[in-house]
């Protein structure tokens, strides 16, 4: 078998498991020692960095009993892969709407045929009508990111100063990249 690539991730790079082995562990516990459950702030105090062996070595010390390590250490695995699993999935969450509205854009038209003056300002000009689509995905703590595509359409029928109207119709396409920050 050849290698095409390694990835070599920091916890908290690409993504965060911290909280997805304390509650893969707490997962496989409560399958055979609900008591022994760790709270939070201990799983910071006592049991951050440390390996899943080792917690349950330090478990054993308060009362687990020895002989279910491996059965744990197998069944947090699996929750973690669960977990791991749903994560990734639901980190990345896809969005489609549709929106509906009134164009009020900025008409700058300078003589036309059928009028002689310079129209130069803002009118109600009729419906805009947008539809979109995207992924929104978390990038780590309180930052994310987006990709979407958004497609506009907007009939313009504007009065021109002088007499005559100007009409078109505007489809705009856009595709946004962005990062975005929850307060």
């Amino acid at each position: 078998m050849k290698i095409k690539s390694i990835i070599f991730d920091l916890d908290g790079v690409l993504i965060d498991s911290k909280n997805i082995h304390f509650n893969a562990l707490n997962l496989a516990l409560e399958n055979y020692n609900p008591s022994m459950k760790i709270s939070y702030e201990d799983h910071l105090k006592k049991f951050d960095g440390l390996n899943t062996k080792k917690k349950l070595e330090i478990l054993e010390k308060e009362g687990l009993d020895k002989n279910l390590k491996n059965r744990i250490i197998e069944k947090k695995n699996e929750m973690t892969t669960k977990l791991l699993e749903k994560k990734i999935f639901f980190d990345m969450q896809p969005y489609l709407g549709a929106g509906i509205g009134i164009s009020y854009p900025h008409v700058e038209i300078t003589g036309t045929s059928s009028s002689s003056g310079r129209t130069y300002d803002y009118q109600s000009t009729g419906i805009a009508y947008q539809i979109l689509g995207g992924l929104k995905f978390s990038i780590f703590e309180n930052w994310g990111g987006f990709a979407e595509y958004r497609l506009t359409f907007t009939p313009l029928e504007a009065d021109l100063k002088g007499g005559g109207k100007f009409e078109s119709d505007i489809n705009n396409s856009q595709i946004s990249l962005g990062i975005n920050y929850k307060f």
